[in-house]
């Protein structure tokens, strides 16, 4: 127990290094320093964290096996299985929908905020009724390569 918690505090505060556009108005994100599944990493845009996790394999298959739903704000082109472009990557803002807790992270189960007691899975996705129904949100954002996220700096609103 106070195992899996040691860990998830430690990969919570872990804040890997980023790279600014050209422009100034991007964020490159290098996926390639998320070297085994189950890390997670945090990038500021405007203040807000946005969190990328490097999906355990009993994540995606736990997953798979729920019913998924689409979100309206989800970004067009996502997976409704994954709320995602790529399953291997989990990519939302750092921030519970309810009360902008910040919630702890646990590589194979998902978020779990200790105030009120809500849980999301590795989509982010509620998974009780603490949680309400709103899903935590997801940053706009495209892959610019394999390897790559490009992250707005300037995220107004919804996706």
């Amino acid at each position: 127990m106070f195992g899996d918690l040691r860990i998830a505090v430690l990969l919570t505060l872990l804040i890997l290094p980023i790279s600014a556009g050209a422009d100034g108005d991007v964020k490159e994100v290098d996926l390639s320093l998320l070297s085994d599944r189950g890390m997670l990493m945090r990038v500021l845009t405007d203040g807000r964290p946005v969190w990328i996790a490097y999906r355990t394999k009993e994540a995606i298959q736990k997953m798979e096996e729920r019913y998924s739903i689409q979100y309206s704000d989800d970004p067009i082109g996502i997976s409704q299985e994954y709320r995602s472009f790529n399953k291997n990557y989990l990519v939302v803002f750092g921030g519970c929908p309810k009360d902008d807790e910040i919630p702890a992270y646990y590589p194979d189960r998902g978020f779990v905020c200790s105030s009120n007691c809500g849980e999301f899975d590795m989509a982010g996705r509620p998974i009780n009724d603490c949680a309400g129904n709103e899903p935590m949100e997801i940053p706009m954002h495209h892959y610019k390569d394999e390897k790559t996220i490009v992250v707005p700096i300037h995220q107004d609103g919804n996706t």
